[in-house]
């Protein structure tokens, strides 16, 4: 079976183009979805985005802790203060 140059192109054009494209748009939304996590891992300020979000977290959680801490300290000191009257 010998092929001719216009077999040749018919098969390039039913069978590898459409493969190529499919392969390519494939590729394409695999780069995007990178970048999507690039920006979420490295951020958009150039920081560690989830790590400094984290680091944020924290600060405000320690922060509530020491504001209930005093708050809970204060109401012990009133509640003892009544006692000792």
């Amino acid at each position: 079976m010998i092929l001719d140059t216009d077999s040749v192109f018919k098969i390039i054009e039913l069978l590898i183009l459409p493969f190529a494209w499919y392969i390519i748009k494939k590729l394409d939304a695999v780069v995007s979805t990178v970048q999507d996590l690039r920006t979420i891992l490295i951020g958009v300020d150039g920081r560690n985005g989830i790590r400094s979000r984290v680091m944020r977290l924290e600060r405000k959680v320690s922060n509530l802790a020491l504001q209930q801490a005093a708050r809970y300290s204060e109401v012990q000191l009133d509640e003892t203060e009544e006692e000792d009257e």
